[in-house]
C-alpha cells in the first residue's frame, strides 16, 4: 500500500492509503472480511448485483474477482446477501438468500467460486418493498462457539435459526418461543354522509405492541455462549407498562431450556436505549438504559443501571443506580475500556452556560461545541465512582445536526498494542483526530493524528492487515473515496 500521508505519534504513526480510485460508486457497500482464509482481510465491495473483492498486495489493494449476485425468482421479492463462516472456521463465505434456498459461494485453491451453491430450503418472505432487488443482510452469529456461524433467518411463519451440524448439514434449532409474533392490525372504515366539510369516510388503524417479542443475543452468564433474551411489554405493579426480559441460558449441543433462568422488567420508556451488560459479576444479566431529552437549551440525559439480585421474576420499581448528565443527544458507550474483564461506561458532558437570550443565539449559530468525554471505570460489585476516571476535553468546529447520523465521538479497540481503548472524535464533518491512551488510560490533550476526510464519509473500525492493532476503513460513494487509515509501529 502507498502511503498517501501521515502525522507520527509517540510509538505509533499513521497513514493513509487509497484502495482503489473510483473503485466505490453510488449504491456501493464496503465490506472488510476474510473471504480467503489468509491472515489479513479482504474488501469486498457490493452494489449493482455484483461484489468486487479486492485483496491486498505489496503494491496495495487489487481486485481479485467478480462475484455476480443472483437475481430473485420472479415475482419473489429480493435477493439478501452476507458474509458467514459456513464452510470452514478459517474464513468467511458469500451467502445469498432468497424465495426457496440459502446459498454460499464455495473456495477452492483460494479461488472463490462464480456461482453459489444451495445450503438448505427456505420459506422467505417474498414480498418486495421499493429498493434495490440486492440487500445487505447481517445474518450470521457464531451462538455456540464452535467456530462456524449459525444463519438468522426472517420466515413466513416467524423467526428461525439454522445450525450447521459437523457433518455439515444444516437444522433449524429449537426455540423456547417463536419470536417476532405480533398482534394483528385492524382497519376500520365507516361511511358518513357526504357534506362540505367531512369526506365520504373516515379510517382508523388499530395496532397493539404489548406482548411481542423481541429476541436479542447476549452471553449472560460468561461461558463464551450467546444466549436468548426475549424482550416484551407487560402490564406491571399499579397498571404500570413495563417492558419484560426473559433470559433462556444456551445449553450444550444448541439447546435452551423452556422457562427462562432470569426474568425481570423494568419501567417501560418508548424513549430510552438499552443494552446489557453483568455489571458487577455475578452471573446475572443486568439492563442499561439511556434517554435524552433532545433538547439543547436543557440538555439532559440519564443513564439507569437496573442490577439483577435474584431468581425468578424481578420486577424493579426503579433503577438501582443511576448517573445524569447535561447531554442533549445521549454519546454513551459502553465496553471494557482498559482490559480488566469489567465493563466500564462514558458519556459526555456540554459545559455551556445560558445567561441569557444572546448566549442561546450564539449557541444556534455557532461553529464550535465544547464538552467533556468522562470515563468511569467499573468496580465489579462495587460499580462506578461517582467522579469520573479520566476526562478529555473536546471541540467540535460545527454544529451536531452536521455529522448526518455519524457519532462525532468513538471510542475504538486498541490502536497501539497497550491493551487499552483508544479515541477517535470527529471534529467537523471533515476532519478526524485520533487520540491514543498510554498504557494507564490517560489520554494526551494533544491528538496522534489528524485527517481530512469527505463530509459524508462513513467510517468502520477492525483490523485488515492483522497486525493486532485497528485501522480505520474510510468510505465515501459521493465521492468515489475509499481509503485505510493505519497504525504503524516505527
Amino acid at each position: 500500500m502507498a502511503a498517501l500521508d501521515g502525522i507520527y505519534a509517540a510509538e505509533v504513526r499513521f497513514e493513509r492509503f487509497v484502495v482503489a480510485k473510483d473503485a466505490i460508486g453510488e449504491n456501493t457497500q464496503v465490506h472488510p472480511v476474510n473471504l480467503v482464509g489468509g491472515p489479513e482481510l479482504e474488501l469486498v465491495l457490493s452494489g449493482n448485483g455484483k461484489a468486487v473483492v479486492f485483496g491486498q498486495t505489496p503494491n496495495g489493494f487489487v481486485p481479485l474477482q467478480v462475484l455476480p449476485l443472483p437475481l430473485p425468482p420472479k415475482g419473489s421479492g429480493h435477493v439478501y446477501y452476507g458474509f458467514a463462516r459456513v464452510e470452514s472456521e478459517n474464513h468467511y463465505s458469500l451467502v445469498v438468500l432468497s424465495s426457496g434456498t440459502a446459498a454460499y459461494y464455495p473456495l477452492q485453491d483460494e479461488i472463490i467460486g462464480s456461482q453459489p451453491i444451495s445450503l438448505f430450503a427456505t420459506d422467505l418472505v417474498t414480498e418486495t418493498s421499493p429498493g434495490p432487488v440486492h440487500r445487505y443482510y447481517d445474518m450470521a452469529l457464531d451462538l455456540d462457539g464452535d467456530g462456524l456461524d449459525e444463519l438468522l433467518l426472517p420466515g413466513k411463519t416467524g423467526f428461525e435459526i439454522h445450525h450447521r451440524a459437523k457433518g455439515g448439514s444444516f437444522s433449524s434449532v429449537k426455540l423456547p418461543k417463536n419470536p417476532y409474533q405480533s398482534e394483528q392490525t385492524f382497519t376500520f372504515s365507516r361511511d358518513v354522509p357526504d357534506d362540505p366539510v367531512r369526506p365520504a369516510f373516515s379510517m382508523a388503524a388499530i395496532s397493539h405492541r404489548r406482548g411481542t417479542d423481541d429476541l436479542l443475543f447476549f452471553d449472560a452468564n460468561s461461558d463464551g455462549r450467546l444466549d436468548l433474551i426475549y424482550s416484551s411489554t407487560a402490564t406491571g405493579s399499579s397498571s404500570r407498562q413495563v417492558e419484560r426480559y426473559d433470559v433462556y441460558i444456551q445449553r450444550d449441543d444448541l439447546t435452551f431450556s423452556d422457562s427462562p433462568a432470569q426474568s425481570f422488567a423494568v419501567p417501560y420508556d418508548s424513549q430510552a436505549d438499552a443494552t446489557f451488560r453483568d455489571i458487577n459479576l455475578d452471573g446475572r444479566l443486568d439492563a442499561i438504559l439511556v434517554r435524552s431529552n433532545l433538547d439543547v437549551v436543557n440538555p439532559r440525559t440519564v443513564v439507569k443501571f437496573f442490577i439483577g439480585e435474584q431468581d425468578g421474576y424481578q420486577v424493579f420499581a426503579q433503577e438501582t443506580d443511576r448517573f445524569i448528565t447535561k447531554d442533549p443527544v445521549g454519546l454513551v458507550q459502553l465496553n471494557d475500556f482498559n482490559s480488566d474483564g469489567v465493563t466500564d461506561f462514558a458519556m459526555t458532558f456540554f459545559s455551556y452556560q445560558f445567561g441569557s437570550m444572546e448566549d442561546i443565539v450564539d449557541l444556534a449559530f455557532a461553529n464550535k461545541i465544547q464538552f467533556r468525554l468522562q470515563y468511569f471505570l467499573g468496580r465489579g460489585k462495587q460499580g462506578f465512582p461517582r467522579q469520573p476516571d479520566a476526562e478529555q476535553q473536546i471541540t467540535l468546529n460545527t454544529k451536531l445536526e452536521n455529522f448526518r447520523g455519524n457519532p462525532p465521538v468513538m471510542i475504538v479497540k486498541d490502536m497501539n498494542n497497550d491493551k487499552m481503548m483508544d479515541l477517535v472524535v470527529r471534529t467537523s464533518a471533515d476532519q478526524l483526530q485520533i487520540f491514543l491512551t498510554k498504557g494507564n488510560f490517560v489520554l494526551g490533550q494533544t491528538p496522534a493524528a489528524t485527517f481530512t476526510i469527505p463530509e459524508n464519509a462513513s467510517l468502520s473500525f477492525t483490523d485488515v492487515n492483522a497486525d493486532s492493532r485497528t485501522d480505520i476503513i474510510v468510505s465515501d460513494p459521493n465521492t468515489a473515496h475509499l481509503s485505510i487509515i493505519a497504525p504503524l509501529i516505527r
